[in-house]
């Protein structure tokens, strides 16, 4: 290990699971395009809950988009 580049050893660390790597990315990614439509309805329900644009609002539309 000691006569191991830092590039071999990234590969050599994380080759093994390159194809859960890859699942549990595209997972992530998936479920990210629905988060924020979901964010953005929230935001939506507490503006109307509101009757304005408040603060909490805004924070959930921020952190969803």
């Amino acid at each position: 290990m000691m006569g191991m580049t830092s590039a071999q050893l990234i590969s050599e660390y994380y080759g093994k699971y390159q194809n859960e790597i890859a699942v549990g990315m595209i997972g992530s990614a998936t479920m990210g395009m629905f988060y924020t439509p979901w964010s953005l309805l929230l935001a939506t329900m507490l503006r109307d809950e509101d009757g304005s644009l408040g603060v909490l609002a805004l924070i959930e539309a921020a952190g969803g988009s």
